[in-house]
């Protein structure tokens, strides 16, 4: 029995393979699964149209923002603020429980990977301090805080264990998009935005320059600097990314404020597309 084979038997099925002098093989994989139920993740398009403010109607959410790396955290904090939110800021899991029974905020952006006491373990003792302040209170009605892992390297068991019933109520994936995260807080808390009058496809023909002249603008850019662009792009590192714009704008205006706009409005996705096709 080959390797192959016994790996399919472990997983209660088989492999058989069919061949024919000229025409080729055929190879067949069977194995057992079984149905299992739909995690938490926010999967709908963000609405495009460029947030400006929550309604003045509204009292501003309290946010806890949780991160060891303080780019991240300015990241988010500016952010929130520029929309109305109130912010604060935690290091590790630790500080985030301490502040979390000091302040209530109603929703966390919670890291999962970090030092001295990691989000998982974080979640859960927030979620004991709300079950154990409601029978120490008798309140009874008061809402749980919303809470919503944003963590870009977290194994699949740890984003299945942050997100089992009565943990996170939601993963988004770094790098993050400033809409999939204020779509995503005013889904779950509840909010309402006031937009700005630009029609989505008017805001991205702003954006838009012809992809070739990107592309070889992008590859005359000195390696060093490149290099740079691509570190700070990968570690969400916007005020270093502002720096090497700097740079850019010396060598080529246009593209500095084609790369501006992408850091402006926290667009890592498209900033990182800039640079996968470079060297």
């Amino acid at each position: 029995m080959s390797i192959s084979q016994q790996y399919a038997r472990l997983m209660g099925g088989d492999v058989t393979i069919r061949s024919q002098p000229g025409q080729g093989s055929l190879f067949r994989f069977s194995f057992s699964a079984r149905a299992v139920a739909p995690v938490a993740v926010a999967t709908d398009q963000p609405d495009q149209r460029t947030i400006l403010h929550l309604k003045d109607d509204q009292a501003p959410p309290r946010i806890l923002v949780v991160d060891d790396r303080e780019h991240n955290v300015d990241i988010l904090t500016q952010m929130l603020v520029r929309v109305g939110y109130q912010v604060r800021p935690a290091a590790n899991g630790r500080e985030a429980v301490k502040r979390f029974a000091a302040w209530r905020p109603q929703s966390v952006l919670m890291d999962i990977r970090m030092p001295v006491m990691d989000g998982i373990e974080a979640t859960k003792r927030i979620r004991t301090f709300e079950d154990e302040r409601k029978l120490q209170t008798a309140v009874r009605a008061e809402s749980k805080a919303i809470i919503i892992a944003v963590s870009a390297s977290a194994l699949e068991n740890q984003r299945r264990e942050i997100l089992q019933p009565g943990l996170a109520d939601a993963f988004i994936a770094k790098p993050f998009k400033e809409a999939e995260i204020l779509e995503t807080l005013r889904q779950y808390l509840n909010v309402a935005y006031v937009y700005a009058d630009i029609d989505p496809e008017t805001k991205k023909e702003e954006l838009e320059l012809p992809r070739e002249d990107v592309a070889k603008a992008v590859a005359e850019l000195p390696p060093p600097l490149l290099f740079g662009l691509k570190e700070a792009t990968i570690n969400l590192e916007v005020d270093r990314l502002k720096e090497l714009v700097m740079r850019v704008e010396k060598l080529d205006p246009g593209l500095a404020g084609y790369i501006q706009k992408l850091v402006e409005r926290y667009d890592f996705d498209a900033l990182g597309r800039l640079w996968v096709d470079t060297p």
